[in-house]
């Protein structure tokens, strides 16, 4: 972002900031470069003398400022100072070297589609910050996002406002900018989170093309194309052409959220090639934007499922090596690994000696790695993407830590027994007593904070403790809603809210009892658009219920009574099949998730103790002979490929995840892997 020189106009100082330069000029502010008393650099925005005395003007910069102080995120800006009631109303925050996204483009052209994604994948953290701040940022475009070398920022939060504010406008004024607003701002009403995301999928297509899915020749007819027309998406790949045309559906309710969205992202097919932007933009900005934790060289080259991995070990750690052939790289580990989570770029894993470790899903690359407290409890890790600390690990001890660093944030005294579930709400796990009463409970934690939240005991959901193992493991919905099941076939939903600190309300515990189900299988549920879908061991199959209305909408025996089951699958955003994908103790099936009608199944000849994973149409499960099989997602039938490996002994079998063109998953021998990914069968 070029630096202009101050004009004899200009204020040579704003509260404690002297400034030095003028970082840019806009309808309603101006943005210096200043200084502050240490000579730091910070970035001070303040409103046009001309609109000074303007009551709503003047309202909707005090509103800036509370809604960018109210965004806790690394990709916002974060705010130093402000004084909205000042003679010249100012706001200061951190000065980011970059250049803006508009800029970007109109000076250097398209930019390359991995870098986009990456770009992509951070921002939609950064909007669901935004969202989980009460906020509708309502003004998402290119020039309000700024490229930098470490990673892209949100500005410009003048017109975000509450969600349950009232919006008082009159019949000519508009909100957002018209090329990148959705339909619903034209009407400046009942504005959702869904219009940051139609925004940003505008705001996307431009950067990969220089045009954005709207155009024309005034504001009146870019506004009857986007309430009225279908988007221009010509010229883009066809992924980026199914997901931008989700995004820009005319109805907010039929727009995918930002996990989804994300998701989508993460799921795109990798480029087989370096990276490279355009000389003069690669001058500034050194190092792609994707999501990348500390310990990459800022100079390091995006590279996407090729190229060599340097190796950045520890003591005692095989550094991570890139072999010629069928695997991409492989990572050897201090433990067996038995679980592992993706989260855009970085792959996540932890073994039975208590060790956390996150390395470049693409390259192998160790970011950072670090041993928790381990005795008789295993660890197992849950994630909140897009916030920090982030990264949970249960055990004998509830630990969080910063996921892009390894830092610890906190810990409590909490022995959790398998995943956890994670919210913005809380870190919920079921935990074990310690004074042997041989019971189990909820346990609700503060994941910023570490305070351990009490549910209200007047309120219905105080009574959930159980004899040990009956519970499953807690899943988290869409809406927050935390859902597990019971001993006896009993599937509860919690809604919590907040009362202070430490204490949280059940606004509404929904209880479902099922008859005949007597006893679930330990694994999470999987829930997903308001159902949860529950492997049961009693008879050996899966049950649906809609945790809404909490009433069961089918069950279905797949195996033999006692059989248990693994948390259930979906396929990628591109399924189209409409299945659900679940494995026994020795058998994988895939029934349809309206009816739950089997679609096929498959005895591999070995337990399937861990969850499958689906990526384009193709489905990976790893047994615990220590084989990973990859079967047609839509028709099962004989594998496609198999890989043979060390068998597991008694532990858990983790289940593989798939993102960026590959499979990654552990084996018995100490060793993180990832493969190509197979093809399914032409149609």
């Amino acid at each position: 972002m070029a630096i202009g020189k101050l004009l004899e106009s200009d204020p040579r100082r704003l509260g404690p900031y002297r400034l030095t330069g003028v970082l840019g000029r806009g309808g309603m502010g101006e943005v210096f470069l200043g200084r502050d008393r240490r000579g730091r650099p910070v970035a001070v925005k303040r409103m046009r003398p001309s609109l000074m005395h303007a009551r709503e003007a003047r309202r909707r910069f005090a509103r800036e400022v509370t809604a960018a102080r109210t965004v806790d995120s690394p990709l916002v800006a974060k705010v130093l100072d402000a004084a909205p009631e000042a003679d010249q109303p100012w706001l200061a925050t951190e000065y980011v070297p970059g250049i803006a996204l508009s800029e970007a483009v109109e000076t250097y052209g398209p930019l390359p589609e991995e870098y986009v994604r990456a770009v992509g994948r951070q921002l939609t953290d950064a909007l669901a910050a935004i969202h989980r701040a009460g906020l509708v940022h309502r003004d998402f475009k290119p020039s309000n996002v700024l490229l930098s070398a470490a990673g892209p920022r949100v500005l410009d939060f003048g017109l975000a406002r509450h969600l349950h504010a009232s919006t008082f406008t009159t019949s000519q004024e508009f909100l957002g900018t018209p090329a990148f607003a959705a339909p619903e701002q034209w009407d400046a009403a009942n504005i959702t989170p869904a219009a940051d995301v139609f925004s940003l999928a505008s705001t996307l297509v431009f950067a990969l093309r220089k045009r954005a899915p709207f155009e024309a020749e005034d504001m009146w007819r870019v506004m009857y194309a986007i309430r009225f027309e279908e988007p221009d998406l010509s010229g883009l790949p066809v992924h980026w052409a199914d997901l931008a045309g989700d995004c820009l559906a005319k109805e907010p309710r039929h727009r995918p959220s930002l996990r989804e969205v994300a998701a989508a992202l993460d799921d795109f097919p990798s480029a087989a090639e370096a990276v490279v932007l355009p000389d003069g933009l690669a001058a500034l900005l050194p190092a792609p934007a994707g999501p990348r934790p500390r310990g990459l060289s800022r100079r390091r080259v995006l590279r996407a499922g090729a190229g060599v991995a340097l190796g950045a070990g520890v003591a005692g750690l095989a550094s991570g090596d890139r072999r010629p052939g069928p695997e991409v790289w492989s990572y050897g580990t201090l433990g067996v690994v038995h679980q592992i989570l993706l989260a855009d770029t970085t792959l996540y894993a932890v073994d039975d000696r208590g060790c956390v470790y996150a390395l470049d899903a693409r390259t192998g690359e160790l970011y950072w790695f670090r041993r928790v407290t381990h005795g008789g409890a295993r660890p197992w890790l849950g994630m909140l993407p897009g916030a920090d600390p982030g990264l949970y690990v249960t055990g004998d001890r509830l630990h969080a830590l910063y996921s892009t660093t390894g830092e610890e944030r906190w810990s409590v005294g909490i022995t959790a027994v398998g995943t956890p579930a994670v919210s913005p709400r809380a870190v919920c796990c079921v935990a074990r007593d310690t004074d042997g009463r041989n019971q189990d409970e909820l346990a609700l934690v503060d994941p910023y904070t570490g305070e351990q939240i009490t549910l209200n005991r007047a309120g219905p959901a105080q009574g959930l403790v159980g004899e040990r193992g009956s519970f499953t493991a807690p899943a988290v919905a869409d809406d927050g809603t935390i859902v597990l099941g019971r001993r006896g076939g009993t599937v509860h939903g919690i809604e919590l809210v907040k009362r202070g600190i430490d204490l949280a309300d059940a606004r509404a515990e929904k209880i479902l009892r099922l008859p005949g189900h007597a006893r679930f299988s330990p694994a999470a549920p999987l829930v997903t658009q308001g159902i949860a879908y529950f492997g049961t061991a009693t008879k050996g199959g899966l049950v649906a219920v809609d945790v809404r209305s909490m009433q069961d909408i089918w069950a279905r025996r797949l195996g033999l009574d006692g059989e248990t089951w693994s948390t259930p699958a979906l396929g990628d955003r591109r399924d189209r099949h409409g299945l659900v994908y679940a494995t026994g103790s020795a058998s994988v099936h895939a029934v349809d998730r309206s009816t739950g009608e089997p679609a096929w199944n498959y005895y591999p000849g070995s337990p399937t103790p861990g969850s499958p994973v689906v990526a384009n149409d193709v489905l990976y499960v790893l047994t615990r002979r220590g084989e990973l099989i990859a079967m047609d997602a839509r028709e099962g039938g004989p594998p496609l490929a198999r890989r043979a490996y060390a068998p597991f002994g008694g532990g858990p079998v983790p289940a593989p995840v798939a993102a960026h063109g590959l499979v990654h998953f552990a084996t018995a021998d100490r060793v993180l892997r990832a493969v190509p990914q197979a093809r399914a069968r032409a149609t």
